[in-house]
């Protein structure tokens, strides 16, 4: 759109740039909601904006914070579905201007149990790659255990939102990526619980346990200073780090191009294993 265009359009009487109702990807198609506990909903819409949610015949609505962000809680229920979750947006009157009212429409949504599957590479581990994956990968299929993968990224502080694809329905291609251990662990439970189950895999392989704790939670405890001492030094010597690293995959190259063993070298930790994983949404 041509400059003058957008000046006319922001000219005219009624125009006004308003932000949409957004919900994070974690709420989403085909998700689980703990059964037995309120339902928190969560998002993002214009600061004084009406935000109503509708679920199981139950509606609840609020108004957006300053900062745009709502959330409300519904009753707890049991397990079931599907059913849908309707998320309107009514915006504040501008004058004697008024937005569109906006909806959000989530479909395939159960209640059952929910789990998160985090950890190390041994909860990234895939599900082709198990010794069992030829045998149970074509049974699959099963609409009641549904399955959401956390994209691997660290963070310094906790998100607003995740980067992931979102939920789906277990199947022999949904599955096959899938953490491992954690498709085994729905798939009993599901046959235990006889309920829906929802596992988020949230795995980053040769992280530490500390990234996974609450930098506030270290630090309150003196028993656990010698974690933050090891972070320390790791960020002390971090720029020597890289250069050995460097000076080493010169040297494997090298040996590789003369057609010379490979050297050996110790291993060390990274310093990015040491970054928050906080993968998980904000609700303040």
């Amino acid at each position: 759109m041509k400059l003058r265009n957008l000046i006319l359009l922001a000219l005219l009487p009624g125009a006004s740039v308003c932000a949409q109702v957004t919900l994070p990807r974690i709420l989403a198609d085909h998700m689980v909601v703990q059964r037995d506990l309120p339902v928190h909903v969560w998002g993002m819409a214009t600061p004084g904006e009406e935000v109503s949610v509708s679920f199981r015949g139950e509606t609840r609505a609020t108004t957006a914070g300053r900062l745009g962000r709502w959330s409300v809680y519904l009753k707890p229920g049991a397990a079931g579905g599907p059913f849908q979750m309707t998320v309107q947006g009514t915006p504040a009157p501008d004058g004697v201007n008024a937005a569109a009212p906006q909806s959000i429409l989530l479909d395939d949504v159960l209640v059952g149990d929910v789990w998160v599957a985090s950890g190390q590479s041994n909860m990234e581990f895939e599900m082709r790659k198990a010794a069992t994956a030829a045998e149970d990968l074509p049974h699959a299929d099963n609409p009641r255990i549904r399955l959401l993968t956390v994209k691997r990224r660290a963070s310094e502080y906790a998100q607003d939102d995740i980067d992931s694809a979102g939920w789906a329905a277990s199947s022999p291609e949904t599955a096959k990526d899938f953490s491992a251990a954690a498709w085994y662990f729905a798939r009993e439970i599901e046959q235990r619980e006889k309920v829906p189950v929802g596992v988020i895999d949230s795995s980053f392989g040769g992280t530490m346990v500390e990234s996974w704790t609450r930098l506030r939670a270290l630090g309150e405890d003196a028993s656990l200073a010698p974690v933050l001492i090891s972070r320390g030094r790791m960020t002390d010597r971090e720029a020597d780090a890289q250069l050995e690293d460097k000076d080493r995959k010169k040297q494997i190259d090298e040996a590789i191009a003369q057609g010379k063993p490979v050297p050996q070298f110790p291993w060390h930790p990274e310093l990015s294993m040491w970054a928050r994983s906080c993968h998980f949404p904000s609700v303040g």
